[in-house]
C-alpha cells in the first residue's frame, strides 16, 4: 500500500506527458495523483506553498507563453502576493507540469524529470536515469 503521495499538477496539455510522468512515478510505495489546475484551480494560499517547494520567486511560475506575450511588468513585478493572486485567477498561465511530494517539487521539462524528484537529487540527469541507480 503506498505511504507517500506525488502529486501531478497540469494543465492537461500534453495527456502523453502527464501519462508518462504518472507511469514513472507509479509504485506499491508512492501514489501518484493527477490534478488539472484548469479544472481544480489552486487557492493563492497552495500556490504560496508550492512556491516555497519549488524554491521560486512568484515571477518564475509564469510559464513560457505569459513571458512572452503578457507585459514584461507582469513577470518582473516583484510583488508575491499581487502575482499569487493573478496566477490563481488565472491557472493556464503556471508552469506546469509540476510534481510535488508534499516536501519538495519541481517543474518537468521532460517526464523522466520526475525521476530526480523521485530520488530526491534534482540535479541528476533525469533522461538518462538509469545510471544513477545502484546496480545490486
Amino acid at each position: 500500500m503506498a505511504n507517500k503521495t506525488l502529486r501531478i499538477y497540469h494543465n492537461n496539455d500534453n495527456k502523453e506527458d502527464i501519462s508518462k510522468i504518472m507511469a514513472l512515478g507509479d509504485s506499491d510505495k508512492l501514489k501518484v495523483v493527477s490534478q488539472n489546475i484548469i479544472n481544480e484551480p489552486l487557492t493563492a494560499t497552495q500556490l504560496f506553498v508550492l512556491k516555497d517547494r519549488l524554491k521560486l520567486r512568484a515571477n518564475q511560475l509564469f510559464n513560457e507563453e505569459v513571458e512572452s506575450s503578457i507585459s514584461a511588468s507582469l513577470t518582473t513585478n516583484t510583488d508575491e502576493v499581487y502575482l499569487v493572486e493573478i496566477l490563481s485567477k488565472n491557472p493556464s498561465w503556471l508552469k506546469t507540469p509540476i510534481a510535488d511530494d508534499g516536501k519538495c517539487a519541481a517543474v518537468l521539462s521532460q517526464p523522466n524529470d520526475v525521476l530526480k524528484l523521485l530520488k530526491g537529487d534534482l540535479s541528476i540527469d533525469g533522461h538518462n536515469h538509469m545510471e544513477n541507480f545502484d546496480k545490486k
